[in-house]
């Protein structure tokens, strides 16, 4: 995801947070968010070499797998089994946003939310 769309994707997250979770809980609930999305992208980085070159690579290398069909849109050799990870991750992105503005739900998550009343909340 590109800086730009990250910052207004996180804006929007940091909105629903801030009004949906109790300001007693909010500093809990950053920390946690937080956690999860920096041991994530480091998972994350580890994980996308060894399957581009093993998996995605191979496929479209001259004579691979995806080389006769895939390989005529996106061409065949170095590099390409990248592309077509890359191509994959974006058309996931879309059916995901797709199906989720589809949700009657997601879609009028605003309307009907109320702030949580504050539990007691003990000092750790």
């Amino acid at each position: 995801m590109t800086k730009s769309c990250w910052q207004v994707v996180s804006t929007s997250i940091r909105v629903l947070w801030q009004t949906r979770i109790p300001a007693p809980l909010q500093g809990r609930s950053f920390a946690a968010l937080m956690l999860v999305l920096q041991v994530t992208a480091p998972l994350a980085y580890l994980v996308v070499g060894p399957l581009a070159d093993n998996i995605f690579e191979p496929l479209l290398s001259s004579g691979g797998l995806l080389s006769d069909n895939v390989g005529h849109l996106i061409g065949v050799g170095s590099g390409r089994g990248l592309a077509l990870m890359l191509i994959i991750l974006g058309l996931l992105t879309t059916l995901t946003s797709v199906v989720m503005s589809l949700n009657l739900r997601m879609r009028r998550f605003e309307e009907g939310a109320t702030i949580a009343p504050a539990p007691d909340c003990a000092p750790l």
